[in-house]
């Protein structure tokens, strides 16, 4: 384990790690649920469209509010393996937002192809997250941030 976080509190730790797989998880869904009212809204009509869309916009803006803080305290618990792990489903999370966005601001001619990429870069984001809870289990010792993450 990395010296610079070898004093960290175990019970702090796994807090952290909890807080932020519970966080990531709600994103993640909120995100994935916007993307497929983005695919329900490809050949559909007008109606249909500006329906499916308003739901899409609604949940991919729903604010995860302690995503953040519970990144920012990830951080801080160490070891190098789960911070760096968190930084890249963090980063690929980030990469789906801003596909699945494209797909909801697209037009009608392009949503479907926004759709197909947004869908693509669900596999890679959900193995990320995946890797962080493999990562933050075996550092914890336990199951209870695999458990969260499902």
């Amino acid at each position: 384990m990395d010296a610079e976080f070898e004093r960290a509190d175990p019970a702090s730790r796994k807090v952290a790690y909890l807080a932020y797989a519970a966080q990531f998880k709600e994103r993640l869904d909120l995100c994935r649920k916007a993307g497929v009212q983005a695919a329900l809204a490809v050949g559909t009509t007008p109606q249909e469209t500006a329906q499916f869309l308003a739901e899409a916009r609604l949940l991919w803006s729903e604010p995860v509010e302690d995503f953040g803080p519970a990144e920012a305290s990830l951080r801080t618990q160490g070891p190098t393996a789960v911070v760096d792990s968190a930084a890249t489903a963090s980063a690929k999370l980030a990469d789906y937002r801003a596909v699945v966005h494209d797909a909801i601001m697209a037009d009608d001619a392009s949503r479907e192809a926004r759709v197909r990429t947004a869908r693509a870069a669900y596999g890679p984001t959900y193995r990320a997250y995946l890797e962080f809870l493999h990562e933050a289990s075996d550092v914890v010792g336990d199951d209870d941030v695999l458990r969260i993450g499902f």
